[in-house]
This record gives C-alpha cells, sequence and structure tokens, in this order.
C-alpha cells in the first residue's frame, strides 16, 4: 500500500483521493510510513473532504505524523477543526502548535489599529484564558463563562461550550441550546459536542433549553464535520425504547467518517445495538465503514452467522481480522467451518493466527496466555524472543561468509548443491 500510493502520487492523477480515502485511519492507526504518504498526498492537493482523516492524523502515535497533519490544517485555514483542536491539548507535543494556531488565526478579529506589541499581548491572553477552559476546574471555568458567551473571537466560545460538556454545566443548557443553532459551523460542532454529555430533555424542560430538535437539525448540516459530531451527540442522547428508526437514519449519511462517529458513539451505548441492523453496513463499499461495523457487532447481541460469511472472505485483511472477532464474541464457530478453514491459510499472518487461536480455543487446544484474539494487530505486542543456539545445535553454515561469496547455490566444487535425498 506504501509503494502503491507513492506511485499514485508520481503518476500525476487529477484526483486520487476517492482511491485512497478508504485507507485514512479508522479504528487503528495506519503505519507511519503508509501515514506519511497519506498525508504528502493531502498536501499534494487538499480537498475540504479530507478534513476528518486529517483530524484523526492528529492522534496518531508518530509525533511527526501528527503535526503534519496539524500544519496542514493550519495552512488550509480549516477553522472548523477548532473543537478537535482543543480536544488535542493534552497531547505534550501539540499543546503549543495548537495554541498558536488558533492564536494566528485569531488575528482578523482583533481591532485593525493594534500595534504589534497590543495584538500579541491580546492573542497571549486569549491563549491563556483558552487553555483555562479547557483544562480549568469548576472554580476556575466558571468566572470565564460570562465574558466568554459574549467573546468575539469563536474559539473562546468554542473552548467555553466544551468547558460545559467537560464539567456537565447543567445550567448552561439554554444558551448550547442557543449555540446549536449559531451561524458559525465551528460553534455548532463544538455545542454538539457540550450537548452529548447534558442530560436528555425532560418533558417540564422550557423550549429554549431543549436540545434534541436544534441537534437532530444539525444532523442534516452540509458540513461533514458538523454531521458527525451531531450525529454522534444525537446517539449518545437517545432513549433506548424505540430508537431503532432513528439510530438507522443516522447511519445513512454519505460520508464514510460520519459513519464512523455514529458507530464509534454506539460502541460507548452497547445498549442501543439490540435496536438497530448493522448488517446491510457490512456491505459498504468503503472498508474502514465494515471494519468498524464488525467492531461494533461484537458487542452486540448475537446475530446470524451467515451474515460474517462475505466479513471473513473480504479482500481487506483488517476486515476479515475484525470478522473473527465477531465469531468469537458470538461464539458461532461451528456454523463457520468452510470460512474459518479458508482463514487458516490467509495470505495475512495475522489473519491466519487469529483463525488458528480462535480455532485452538474451540477445540480446547492449549493457547497463548489470554487467550482470544489479542495481540495480532493493534495490540503492540512485541514477539518473544527466541533463545540463541550455538551455530552447532541451530543447524547454520560454519562456513566463513567470505567462503560462501559466490556459490549462489553452488556446492563448494562448482556443481549444483544437492539436498541428502539427491534432488539439486
Amino acid at each position: 500500500r506504501t509503494l502503491a500510493i507513492s506511485l499514485l502520487r508520481r503518476s500525476g492523477a487529477e484526483n486520487p483521493w476517492p482511491i485512497v480515502r478508504p485507507f485514512g485511519p479508522a479504528l487503528r492507526q495506519r503505519p507511519t510510513e503508509f501515514s506519511k504518504r497519506f498525508l504528502g498526498l493531502c498536501e499534494d492537493g487538499f480537498r475540504e473532504e479530507m478534513v476528518l482523516s486529517l483530524e484523526a492524523l492528529l492522534l496518531h502515535p508518530n509525533g511527526e505524523v501528527a503535526r503534519r497533519a496539524l500544519k496542514l490544517l493550519n495552512r488550509q485555514q480549516q477553522e472548523i477543526a477548532t473543537a478537535t483542536l482543543l480536544g488535542c491539548l493534552d497531547d505534550p507535543e501539540l499543546r503549543q502548535p495548537i495554541l498558536t494556531t488558533l492564536s494566528t488565526w485569531s488575528r482578523r478579529f482583533f481591532p485593525a489599529g493594534l500595534s504589534a506589541e497590543l495584538l500579541e499581548e491580546a492573542r497571549r491572553a486569549l491563549r491563556a484564558r483558552i487553555t483555562q477552559l479547557c483544562e480549568g476546574p469548576r472554580g476556575q471555568v466558571l468566572p470565564l463563562l460570562a465574558e466568554a458567551r459574549a467573546a468575539v473571537v469563536p474559539y473562546e466560545r468554542a473552548a467555553a461550550l466544551l468547558a460545559v460538556g467537560r464539567l456537565l454545566l447543567e445550567e448552561e443548557r439554554a444558551w448550547v441550546a442557543a449555540c446549536l443553532a449559531d451561524p458559525d459551523p465551528l460553534v455548532q460542532r463544538a455545542a454538539a459536542l457540550a450537548a452529548a454529555g447534558l442530560a436528555p430533555d425532560g418533558s417540564d424542560a422550557p423550549d429554549e433549553a431543549r436540545l434534541d430538535p436544534p441537534l437532530a437539525e444539525l444532523c442534516e448540516a452540509r458540513e461533514p464535520e458538523v454531521r458527525a459530531s451531531a450525529r454522534a451527540a444525537r446517539a449518545a442522547r437517545l432513549e433506548l425504547e424505540g430508537c431503532g428508526e432513528a439510530l438507522e437514519s443516522l447511519l445513512s449519511d454519505r460520508a464514510p467518517e460520519v459513519i464512523l462517529a455514529v458507530l464509534a458513539a454506539l460502541r460507548a451505548r452497547p445498549t442501543l445495538l439490540a435496536e438497530v441492523a448493522l448488517a446491510p453496513l457490512l456491505g459498504d463499499p468503503d472498508a474502514r465503514v465494515r471494519e468498524a461495523t464488525l467492531r461494533t457487532l461484537a458487542l452486540a447481541p448475537r446475530g446470524e452467522p451467515r451474515d460474517l460469511i462475505g466479513s471473513l472472505r473480504d479482500p481487506v485483511p483488517e476486515v476479515r481480522l475484525e470478522a473473527l472477532g465477531v465469531v468469537a464474541a458470538w461464539e458461532v464457530a461451528e456454523s463457520l467451518a468452510g470460512p474459518l478453514g479458508e482463514c487458516l491459510s490467509d495470505a495475512s499472518i495475522h489473519v491466519s493466527g487469529a483463525a488458528l487461536e480462535l480455532l485452538g480455543g474451540e477445540l480446547g487446544l492449549p493457547t497463548r496466555a489470554g487467550g482470544g484474539l489479542k495481540g495480532f494487530v493493534g495490540e503492540g505486542d512485541e514477539p518473544e524472543e527466541e533463545e540463541e543456539l550455538p551455530a552447532e545445535e541451530s543447524g547454520e553454515d560454519l562456513v566463513d561468509d567470505e567462503d560462501d561469496e559466490g556459490l549462489d547455490g553452488e556446492g563448494l566444487d562448482g556443481e549444483p548443491a544437492t539436498a541428502p535425498g539427491g534432488e539439486a
């Protein structure tokens, strides 16, 4: 894949984004080298559809990848990513660059006649207030809210909204509801994130403090970033009874990244999974959606084993691996003997290894400590080091390297080397 994306960049294709989009970050971050090539393609020809993928790359464990993603968002003036940037302030490598980005964007909100010294002082004060709102305890945040509500700089209002959600300030419901109807998409998005943590609308709640009606309108917003936050918030706030139709509506979006956000919200509330049919998403054209759907199904009540056959034969190995996880969670290996047998000879060692471990557990064979499918992809396990044996015991060739040079498969006398059975 890394080679393919490099060749694709070199080919000068007019719009390669639809080809590489399904390989953006999803359940797990992609390897560092691939992520760098992916970022390079985004830098070559930026499109607004890339923003949610770039936001996900801010969480990449490699600092260079995360900083390059931030730099591209900054250079392209993608202020709609503000809420995500504020959520990454706890990353010591990104903290200062994020605050610098926000203060750079804020220049246009300050009076034009300010001297350089006064402008820098105003930007420094803005950074301090944003930091307090995002990280401070309740006692520090409450005095700042009144000023933040009326702030001209939208990033400060966004930080205040995130503080409301973080500290569960129910007394600010009416303000959050008003911000859901704000004309600025970045404020709308921050308000949706705040609404996700607040209590459901009560039957006696005044209209101006109701969050669900304006949140439902944001679920149809033009910007996919707003839809992702709003739909995830709706999933977090839905009542259990009779929510199936609403969930199916939330999962039907034209942007795969929005569907991924809703699936993540459902995994945080597994009690909802009995109310919605996820099997249709197993045929989604985006591999990330198929992969995330399987991860979600592993938390759901047992379904039909035949729904997993296509996933066990999916062309993408990450999807096949997640399908094995569902087989283990549902305990339906006996019903899928044929596809599981195919997985044993899978081209991906991660898939074949997981299938072997799964079937070993089903047959009562000894397995590694911990069992399950732990340790194959994305778990951070390191392979155990094998004890190094002396050359005589390990069977290594004892001939010096310089004596071996130039043999290239021939015996010492220049004739083709032969195995003990006499075959060359």
